[in-house]
């Protein structure tokens, strides 16, 4: 979890910067990897505490 949050927060921290130095933010790119693995990591998360009931 730690992992995804500090890869999100630069993810972030490159498009807002990008956006600063070229005077536009333009598209948030970084939506798509975030969503993406933060929906593994919370289809993990499940699948960890379904074989914990089991």
């Amino acid at each position: 979890m730690r992992t995804w949050l500090g890869a999100s927060l630069v993810m972030i921290a490159v498009w807002s910067v990008t956006g600063l130095v070229t005077g536009g933010l333009g598209y948030p790119w970084f939506v798509w990897p975030v969503s993406v693995w933060g929906a593994l990591e919370v289809l993990s998360w499940a699948g960890e505490r379904h074989r914990e009931r089991s």
